[in-house]
């Protein structure tokens, strides 16, 4: 999971829009570092009193020591132990980020669901970027319960696959996810065509603005390039959230659909990295090859890519 910035007034926030456009900060819930901005974070709360934050610890994966809280005594709490049982074991003190949840999710069936989209970045600077058409909706085994904010209730807030397999209605055989494009005829079907592309397209907007606010601060080899793991919450109104971007997402399988989906994934990436010919001394080299869109583009992947407009 990459560490969010302190929040910001950006010029996508300050931007006068017509009624009805997407600025990219409605579609990233306010962040904080703590214990950096616990200030910070003490001063929005205060304007939101029983508001709902989710706690991320920045170490750890899988959905593992992630907790809701409502109260700033429940933070406070937490740091504190926190502390001490870094202390003892002569660690580091603990760093973890703290976000507003969203509280009013789309759901369907009863149940909450995040989307996992994979996008290929072969350069910053120039920022050349391309998203997947496989990616899936994770569900929730459990209804979805708004106020339920205890640990034990936690499989109806996170989708983490990790969680959800320690659940009796996990289902072993398609492990409650579905295919975005399954996802897409749902929304299709329920709100129509032009709301589903609506969707579509604001998913895009966010994560190419996503990418375009960390363009000036990453480190742009030309040898290199990254798979990311985007986590995307809809809301009721079918509006996207960025909750987390993750650097080499897991590709480990659980189910069949999920081994060909990400098989299909991987064999797109390395479509698109290595250059015609490759290994052939004659071939053109990467850092050439990386930012020839004309030619990455015309290749049959299930790779397009992202730009302003799209």
């Amino acid at each position: 999971m990459v560490r969010y910035t302190p929040p910001c007034r950006g010029p996508y926030e300050w931007s006068e829009k017509p009624s009805g456009w997407l600025r990219f900060v409605d579609c990233v819930p306010v962040t904080y570092n703590i214990p950096n901005d616990f200030q910070m974070f003490t001063q929005e709360f205060r304007r939101q009193p029983c508001s709902t934050w989710i706690v991320k610890p920045t170490s750890r994966s899988q959905g593992r020591c992630i907790f809701l809280i409502n109260r700033i005594t429940q933070l406070k709490r937490w740091i504190k132990e926190r502390k001490e049982a870094d202390e003892a074991e002569g660690l580091p003190a603990s760093t973890f980020v703290v976000s507003n949840y969203v509280a009013n999710p789309l759901l369907i069936g009863g149940k909450k669901f995040d989307l996992r989209l994979y996008v290929l970045v072969t350069s910053f600077k120039p920022l050349v970027a391309y998203l997947h058409e496989q990616g899936f909706a994770r569900f929730c085994a459990t209804p979805y319960v708004a106020n339920a904010l205890k640990d034990d209730n936690l499989c109806s807030h996170l989708t983490n696959v990790a969680l959800q397999k320690g659940e009796d209605a996990y289902n072993e055989v398609h492990g409650g996810n579905w295919s975005l494009a399954n996802l897409c005829l749902f929304v299709q079907g329920r709100y129509g065509a032009v709301c589903a592309d609506g969707l579509m397209q604001s998913i895009e907007f966010t994560i190419y603005h996503s990418l375009r606010a960390m363009e000036s601060v990453m480190f742009n080899d030309r040898h290199c390039f990254e798979l990311y793991g985007y986590d995307i919450l809809i809301d009721y109104c079918l509006r996207p959230h960025l909750i987390e971007v993750n650097s080499s997402p897991s590709l480990s399988t659980t189910t069949l659909s999920d081994r060909l989906l990400k098989e299909e994934v991987l064999a797109d990436v390395l479509s698109i990295i290595f250059p015609p010919s490759f290994p052939s001394p004659c071939a053109m080299p990467y850092w050439e090859y990386r930012l020839r869109m004309d030619l990455t583009t015309a290749l049959q992947t299930g790779f397009h890519f992202l730009q302003l407009g799209s």
